[in-house]
């Protein structure tokens, strides 16, 4: 049931005022509170249980219309509070409990709200200037810290991002720094990440780093000019962040707080703070696992054809994943113009409108419907932009129920106009997206739920090529950072499993670094919903233990919660299906031992545990994993020890349901 209550005393229910022009909101737990200071300018504070994690941060939005913060005169403050539930059809929980006190504070031309949730502060500028347009000159956060104060962030300095960056650890003091969101801030008192939502026709936030945090943004675009055949980058900027409606609600900037790493691990602030739902219909929206060639590069073993882009080789994966019951296959690039992207011609936008691709789509999606197949079709974020009127009515006629659109590289205001308009296309033709080569999320899958996937993540696609590959390190960092923002297409499942110090870089057969445990529980970690499997039909009917495993693993979820963690070292979190609770953790650097209580989640019921673990010879052979089913504790103590760079899954299982699980699974 909602509650929703309109409080007449600002005072009865916020405390902790300091002077007249201060006013503050907490937490309905009390924990957290936020201290907003008018005088001159406008800042705010964060406290956790009466202490502070940053003071004074100031807040202001310079305008063609005037300022938004410096000299502006207050005018009321209205308080709110909110008790409801959110449903969350895609997610790691089903349903939210949306907690919050709220102040509005009333400056005529502007307002900021302030929101406290139990584990999170969040505010938003709105401003109220009339029917006309508007430039956004510049707006600021800075956010002053102690010197050296950690920092945990993803580095970028240029002004076209996919966000594939590993998390580097930094400090306050390390000036001229730029980094883009999530970041991570480690005080004394606990920690916060800084995060963004519903950010609509505006650029994405950014940090600079100057003994703090200092806000940073791409300019408005005044043009953008070929960077390829296949994508575009910017050109010259204009003087001013971004041309918008003069009234309107400005992005949330959020910060979850967290006195343990864990804490990090489940949290669903940014879908709280993000628009709700335009769509009326999400029935025909549906998520799951996805087979898929382009990382494994079209291999498969024991055929009496050339494999490649051909329709014999999409045949055999198509058979696979009826075999497997995965309910989605990704044609990725190669299906259009035969060739990958790096080969494509000056022609491949017009071609995504042309009627002729390369291969028999229309007929090869008819075979993969008959085996309940679905299938999404890759295409360049380019084209969609010169054609997605055309092109995604097209695609939808030859039978596709998704796209995976790729080669944005961009988070300034015309990207995220861009993600919208394809959201909506998509949207009224009833096709999921998976948006590759894009920003991190902020919201957008809430707004449009058919927006299922996100790269904006260094993942294993890295691992294809001479860059920076994911690590297992990275992998542990990416449960507590890069997923706060929302769902994550890392693209897990590797079978060529390797030991760090033997990784070499090979595109034809790539690696991942770690064991086979490892690369398992990355399918309960790793929130996606659409999730790939990233090798070759061929390799995963090697080892049909694993591939049942990984290919059956839900990708969203009824609940989750936090086990332990710490950044960069382990991370184990649980997530419930139906009765079903999965418990995953992975490890870097060393071993870990983790001693869980099952009971906690099957208090008073009997289950069956089947698992996937490191072998005991993992730490030689990383391919070596320990499939089945194993004896539930009669204390519900479980010991379960991890390889370096290792893994596990364990899946507590209601034994009424057991031997049907089995039957299907095994």
């Amino acid at each position: 049931m909602k509650k929703l209550t309109s409080l007449l005393a600002l005072f009865a229910l916020f405390a902790g005022t300091v002077h007249a022009a201060d006013y503050s909101v907490q937490s309905p737990d009390g924990r957290l509170q936020a201290v907003l200071k008018s005088d001159k300018e406008i800042s705010f504070s964060l406290l956790y249980k009466g202490k502070p994690l940053f003071e004074n941060a100031k807040i202001a939005m310079n305008t063609d219309k005037g300022s938004l913060g410096d000299k502006s005169e207050l005018k009321s403050v209205k308080s709110v509070s909110n008790d409801s539930e959110i449903e969350v059809p895609f997610g790691i929980v089903s349903k939210l409990r949306d907690n919050y006190n709220q102040i509005d504070a009333d400056f005529g031309t502007f307002k900021i709200i302030f929101r406290a949730y139990n584990d999170a502060v969040a505010y938003r500028i709105v401003s109220n200037l009339g029917k006309e347009k508007m430039k956004v000159l510049s707006e600021t956060l800075d956010i002053n810290l102690p010197e050296k104060t950690p920092i945990i962030g993803m580095l970028e300095n240029n002004t076209m991002s996919s966000y594939e960056r590993l998390f580097s650890r930094i400090n306050s003091s390390e000036n001229d720094k730029q980094l883009l969101l999530p970041v991570i801030v480690k005080t004394k008192e606990a920690s916060f990440a800084v995060l963004e939502s519903d950010v609509n026709s505006y650029p994405m936030l950014r940090f600079k780093v100057k003994d703090g945090l200092k806000s940073a943004f791409v300019k408005h675009p005044k043009n953008l000019v070929k960077a390829s055949n296949f994508m575009v980058k910017h050109g010259e900027f204009n003087d001013f962040t971004a041309q918008t409606d003069a009234t309107r609600s400005f992005p949330w900037r959020a910060f979850v707080v967290a006195e343990n790493d864990a804490d990090f691990s489940v949290n669903n602030t940014v879908f709280k703070l993000a628009e709700p739902s335009r769509l009326s219909d999400i029935s025909w929206v549906t998520t799951g696992t996805c087979a898929w060639e382009w990382w494994n590069n079209w291999s498969l073993e024991n055929v009496d054809f050339k494999t490649g882009v051909n329709e014999e080789t999409y045949i055999r994966y198509i058979d696979f994943a009826a075999k497997y019951k995965i309910p989605y296959i990704l044609f990725d690039a190669g299906w259009l113009v035969g060739e990958d992207v790096g080969k494509m011609g000056s022609d491949v936008h017009e071609m995504a409108i042309s009627g002729k691709p390369f291969l028999n789509v229309k007929k090869l999606i008819g075979y993969a419907h008959k085996k309940n197949v679905k299938v999404v079709l890759w295409c360049l974020g380019q084209s969609l932009n010169l054609y997605g009127e055309k092109a995604i009515p097209l695609m939808k006629s030859w039978g596709a129920d998704g796209l995976k659109i790729d080669f944005f590289d961009r988070d300034d205001q015309t990207a995220m106009d861009l993600y919208y308009r394809l959201a909506q296309i998509a949207a009224d033709n009833k096709m999921v997206i998976d948006f590759h080569g894009c920003a991190k999320p902020a919201g957008l899958n809430r707004t449009f739920p058919n927006v299922i996937n996100f790269e904006g993540v260094l993942g294993l696609e890295m691992n294809k090529s001479k860059r920076q590959p994911a690590t297992p390190s990275h992998n542990v960092d990416l449960v507590m950072t890069r997923m706060l923002q929302g769902p994550m297409d890392y693209t897990p499942g590797a079978i060529n499993n390797v030991k760090e110090k033997y990784y070499t870089h090979n595109s034809d057969s790539p690696a991942s670094i770690g064991t086979r445990a490892h690369q398992g529980a990355l399918y309960t970690l790793f929130y996606a919903p659409l999730q790939m499997l990233c090798d070759s039909p061929t390799q995963y009917e090697k080892y049909p233990q694993f591939t049942s495993f990984i290919a059956s693993t839900p990708t969203i979820w009824d609940d989750s919660k936090p086990v332990c963690a710490k950044l960069g070292e382990y991370v184990v979190v649980a997530r419930k299906k139906g009765e079903v609770w999965y418990i995953a953790g992975i490890c870097a650097g060393k071993e870990k031992e983790i001693q869980l209580d099952l009971s906690k989640f099957m208090p008073n019921k009997s289950y069956a545990i089947e698992a996937m673990l490191d072998s005991v010879n993992a730490d030689k052979t990383p391919t070596d994993a320990k499939i089945g089913k194993i004896d539930a504790p009669k204390d519900g103590k479980l010991t379960v020890k991890m390889a370096k760079d290792g893994g596990f899954v364990i899946k507590l299982i209601p034994l009424k349901g057991f031997s049907k699980f089995v039957n299907q699974i095994f």
